[in-house]
Parts: structure tokens; sequence; C-alpha cells
């Protein structure tokens, strides 16, 4: 004989139906869809700052290094400006903006804590100069030779003599050289001397500055802003050849624009010293002003809620006045 067991279901328990179980898992669907969304959304838009604080740090420390070069633009030099050869040729501004759109930036300036002073007169057919101190002064230095009122002129330093407290400025370095050909001095007269020799002018001495020479630019192939400290970038009026030495500094710089601004207050991208109007001269220049551009180093991620158009990149522009300390004080 068999027994059955029936188990009965206690009272007021039911189990769940198919169709509850499916709206459970769609429900449950929904929640974990709306939670990785804001998280994929958060996670595109911290990238997004992280993208545009960078780009924003890029263009600070570019701004940065140029404005700190324009300020001292001039020192020692003022409203004249310095000549890369013989005296009064060639002329090189202390600041000299080339508008190419992006612009290219030149600057020439002293350094006064490296001085010498001259101490015999020049003699046009020898490139030694006598100078009473060499110890700040190294092979490949520019120096700027100054004597009253003239113009300074540059030469590059082929080998200093400590012992004897000379140095050499032979021509026929590799780029440009900046010194006189054919081995030798500027040819007189004028000669720049020492103090007390008599000669042209009598009895003011003649001095030695290192020169600073610095240039600024935009690379477009590879959106880096750019210095050369060679001075071989600065080629116009020059016939040397050049060996620009260019440096990456900032990274993603995709503009630099340089304007001048004058006494008066208006503005531009040249002076006119050929002219009769004296507000747009070289000596009228007071302030410089530079605006800059860098871009987001990637595109930027796509918003769940905002779609971005396909490679769009995030711009940042920085714009600066810069008064020339060196200008104006005539």
């Amino acid at each position: 004989m068999s027994t059955s067991i029936r188990i009965r279901p206690r009272s007021g328990e039911t189990a769940f139906t198919l169709i509850e179980l499916l709206i459970a898992m769609f429900l449950a669907i929904i929640v974990m869809l709306a939670i990785y969304l804001s998280f994929e959304n958060q996670q595109r838009s911290f990238l997004t700052e992280d993208m545009t604080a960078r780009t924003q740090l890029n263009l600070r420390i570019g701004m940065l290094m140029v404005t700190r070069e324009v300020r001292s633009a001039g020192a020692a030099i003022g409203n004249t400006g310095v000549s890369g050869t013989d005296e009064g040729t060639n002329m090189w501004p202390g600041i000299r903006i080339e508008d190419n759109n992006p612009d290219i930036i030149h600057i020439v300036y002293s350094d006064a804590s490296c001085s010498a002073k001259i101490e015999e007169p020049m003699p046009p057919t020898s490139a030694e100069v006598n100078v009473d101190d060499v110890s700040c002064i190294q092979d490949g230095d520019l120096l700027m030779i100054t004597q009253a009122d003239r113009y300074p002129s540059i030469l590059r330093v082929t080998h200093v003599q400590p012992a004897a407290s000379k140095i050499q400025h032979n021509s026929g370095m590799s780029g440009r050289d900046w010194n006189e050909s054919g081995n030798r001095n500027w040819p007189g007269p004028p000669t720049y001397v020492g103090s007390g020799y008599g000669q042209d002018p009598p009895g003011l001495p003649a001095y030695l500055y290192k020169v600073r020479l610095v240039s600024f630019r935009i690379n477009p192939a590879t959106n880096m802003l750019q210095m050369d400290t060679s001075g071989n970038a600065m080629s116009a009026n020059v016939t040397y050849s050049s060996n620009p030495q260019w440096v990456d500094i900032a990274e993603n710089i995709t503009d630099l624009q340089a304007n001048y601004i004058f006494a008066n207050g208006s503005t531009g991208t040249t002076y006119d010293d050929t002219n009769a109007d004296p507000d747009d001269d070289y000596a009228a220049i007071r302030s410089v002003q530079i605006t800059m551009t860098a871009q987001t180093a990637k595109p930027l991620p796509n918003s769940i809620t905002t779609a971005a158009p396909a490679g769009t990149r995030r711009t940042r522009t920085l714009q600066e006045t810069v008064r020339l300390r060196n200008f104006g004080l005539n």
C-alpha cells in the first residue's frame, strides 16, 4: 500500500508570478543604467575639466615666460637699439614684432650684473679687446659694447684669456657670429676706447655687457611655444647665416599675437621712424599687449546630455599688457 504526502501552502502565502519577476528585473536594469550613465558623465566631465586645467596651466606658463622677457626689453639699450655688425648698421631694437600670424617676438637687453671696462683702445687690425675683468665672461657669450651715447653694438666671444684679461671675437663661427669679418675690431674712426685715451669721444670709457637675445614663436606643426636664446633667430636685415636653436617651453599653444602700445594710446604691430609723425616712432613705444591662445591636448569627450561635435577642442585665451620699464625714460 502506498502513501502520498501532500504539502499545502500556508494560509496567505503566494509565489512571484513571471510578470512580477520581469517587472522587477526591468526596474533594476533602469536603476543600474541610470547609475552607469551618471558615473560615465561624471568621468567625462572630470576628463574635460582636467584637460582644461592643463591647458590653462600651459597657457599661464607660456605667458609668464614671454612677459618676463618682454618686461626686460631694452635694458641698457632703451629707445636706441643695438647694431649687429659695424656701428650704426643692422640696428636691433630692444623689442621687435614680426607680424606673421602667429607673430614672432624678438627681445634684446643687457645683463648689468656682468660687465667689463675696456682698458685700451681697440686696434682695428685685431679682434682682441683688453678689459679689466673677464670673470663672468665665457666663450660663446654675446656682449654689447657701449660708449657714451653712441649706438651700442654686439659681438660674440670666441675665446677668453683670463691670464691676460683679454677676450677675442674672431669671425667665422657656425651660424651667426655677429663679429666683424676679417678677424678685426670695428674700423675707425670711431673706435671704441678705454678711459682717458683722448679718442672719439674723448675721455669717455667703453664697457662690455653680457647681452640676452630672446625670440618667441609658435611652431604650427606641433602647436608648441618655442624660445630661442642663441640670437640666431633674429634674421631680418642681417647678412649672416642663421641657425636658430628653438626650444619647446609650452605645449598646445596655437596662437601668439603682439601689439605695440604707443605713448598716445594707439596700437600697432609696426613702428615707423621714417615718417613725420612722431607718435608711431620706436621711441614712442611704452607697452606691448600680448595675446596667447591654447587648446586642449585631445578632442573633448562627447557629453551624455549635450553632445559636442566630433573633434571639438576647448580653447582658452589669455591677454596681458606689459609695461616696458626701459622705454620712455628720456
